[in-house]
């Protein structure tokens, strides 16, 4: 999967955090992995960080090599191929890991998944806009 997009707003300042993507197990109806965009505090930054999550409970994150400004375009790819998980974020593989899945299955997610919002009366403000430009499936 490739994304082409950007995060336009980040909801809860500083401890912000959306899911941008994820290669989904379905078989345990867990992420595999979910490529994360977190706020910077004090500045219009962000990082990019990966929850990556075998078994139900048990995900670790990792800060990726990669920034991004809100409103700047990004493009990340996600590959789950030959047995090997695979990240880029704007062309550079920023990790690699060699997964234990025999017999489960996996599909691609994009979009705003919001990792910080609360509960509380209904709104129309947004709080977190991720803008999707591209998407490019390719399954195999």
């Amino acid at each position: 999967m490739t994304v082409t997009g950007a995060v336009l707003l980040q909801g809860g300042g500083s401890s912000g955090k959306t899911t941008i993507g994820q290669v989904f197990d379905s078989t345990d109806s867990i992420p595999l992995c979910e490529i994360e965009y977190t706020q910077n505090a004090n500045s219009a930054g962000g990082n990019f960080q990966l929850l990556y999550e075998e078994a139900k409970g048990a995900g670790s994150n990792t800060y990726l090599s990669a920034q991004d400004s809100l409103g700047t375009q990004y493009t990340f790819e996600a590959s789950l191929s030959g047995g090997v998980l695979t990240i880029y974020v704007n062309g550079a593989l920023v990790f690699t890991k060699t997964p234990s899945y025999s017999g489960k299955t996996f599909y691609f997610k994009a979009g705003d998944y919001d990792q910080t919002s609360t509960s509380g009366p209904v709104t129309t403000t947004p709080y977190t806009i991720v803008e999707i430009c591209s998407l490019r499936i390719i399954h195999q």
